[in-house]
């Protein structure tokens, strides 16, 4: 609802606005907005030698190829033995493992498809 209103009053402002330069800002924010919006945080949650975790991140580059609506997603990588702090209240066992919203989507030994379905709740 927020994000509603808050396109309603660009549309709004665009109206009013007449100079180019102006314009084109604005409609600049209000596609970041929408960009912003949409995408949902993934958490990759990694161990540095863990051949899993380079499978996984094989799979990612390899669906980023085949498809261009994953090509945006933006995954944060967390390694738990530098980044400790980062996985705290994150329950899992198993690397590599990935949260969507702070959701766990997958845990444990990577297969395409399951990095696949990772890939398309981020952007659902």
């Amino acid at each position: 609802m927020v994000l509603l209103v808050k396109l309603l009053g660009m549309i709004l402002l665009m109206k009013e606005i007449t100079h180019r330069t102006e314009r084109f800002f604005l409609f600049y924010y209000f596609i970041l907005l929408l960009y912003t919006n949409i995408m949902k945080h993934v958490k990759m949650m990694i161990l540095e030698h863990c051949p899993h975790c380079k499978k996984a991140f094989k799979y990612i580059d390899e669906l980023k190829k085949e498809n261009m609506y994953y090509q945006n997603i933006v995954i944060e990588v967390i390694d738990e033995q530098k980044e400790e702090e980062k996985t705290r209240g994150y329950d899992y066992w198993y690397v590599p493992t990935f949260f969507v919203n702070d959701k766990k989507i997958h845990e444990g030994v990577p297969t395409k498809e399951s990095i696949q379905a990772v890939l398309e709740e981020a952007i659902s």
